[in-house]
């Protein structure tokens, strides 16, 4: 049930990504990173963080960083196993 939650919080987070820049926008896509996260879609989970790290004034760049440089150093992501 917890899945389907995150599934669908994932599917309205991602639909906020594709609007106007601004504030909102960069809170969907830091939970969509946390979204992909949960569910252990470690591939989305990348793409995602990489998409933040490329705009260095996002509200989430600090953490998007920080889990980026945990996710290359150990080759997975905190929490998930290979």
């Amino acid at each position: 049930m917890a899945e389907n939650r995150t599934q669908r919080a994932k599917e309205i987070f991602k639909s906020l990504v594709n609007s106007e820049p601004g504030l909102y926008r960069e809170i969907a896509e830091w939970n969509v990173v946390l979204a992909h996260l949960k569910l252990n879609e470690t591939a989305d989970v990348k793409k995602q963080l990489d998409v933040i790290i490329r705009q260095k004034e996002h509200i989430y760049f600090k953490e998007a960083t920080s889990l980026s440089e945990e996710f290359y150093f150990t080759d997975k992501l905190p929490g998930i196993s290979k």
